[in-house]
């Protein structure tokens, strides 16, 4: 049967959009939703580690084993804390988080065309008698790029920073130039909280002072 060349194109563009449909099923699937899981697992460790340290000075007595141990606890707090904890630049976390992705868009091959705040979110089970150490801070950022450029830039986004999650990923086609897409991709990294009890503020490593 002899198709004609502009429904051979439309028939191929189907095609092309149904492989597309099924690589980002397996993708969010198989990959994007695991690793949310993970990242909020991560994210856990650090609120627990700072509760360790809130329970261990409580407990101080001068015994040495209690000593090391607090000793030990602070060091990888603030390890994570002063790495991977996202702080504010010029008073603002969104530009923070624009410093931090541009160059990685560059690298990627991928431009970014909106990068907008979501805000703040609680952190599941992060509460010790009302007080709150880490929230979750979110943006979503609109990227166009081809989807190789996509992938390695989400790629890319998580591991300059294990705490980083990717919660959610719509990538749409654009008419006018089928090679690239339009991604708009949310991500979460781990802030400090702000203060919610008087002459209570987070210090660089996210200890009380």
């Amino acid at each position: 049967m002899n198709i004609s060349p502009r429904n051979r194109k439309r028939l191929i563009w189907l095609m092309t959009l149904a492989c597309i449909g099924e690589i980002l099923y397996a993708y969010m699937h198989y990959f994007v939703q695991p690793v949310r899981n993970g990242c909020e697992q991560d994210l856990d460790k650090i609120q627990a580690l700072q509760e360790k340290i809130d329970h261990a000075e409580n407990n101080l007595h001068g015994a040495d084993s209690v000593v090391k141990e607090h000793t030990v606890l602070r060091d990888e707090l603030g390890l994570a804390t002063n790495r991977f904890v996202i702080r504010p630049v010029l008073g603002s976390l969104l530009e923070s988080v624009r410093n931090l992705l541009e160059p990685i868009a560059r690298q990627s091959g991928a431009q970014i065309e909106i990068c907008s705040e979501r805000g703040r979110l609680e952190i599941p089970g992060n509460k010790k008698d009302g007080i709150v150490n880490f929230d979750r801070y979110a943006v979503d950022v609109t990227l166009v790029g081809t989807y190789r450029a996509i992938r390695e830039f989400v790629t890319a986004v998580e591991h300059s920073n294990p705490y980083a999650c990717v919660t959610d990923i719509d990538i749409q086609r654009r008419v006018d130039m089928v090679t690239h897409h339009k991604a708009i991709i949310r991500i979460e990294w781990p802030v400090f909280a702000e203060p919610t009890i008087a002459g209570r503020t987070s210090g660089p490593t996210g200890m009380d002072k």
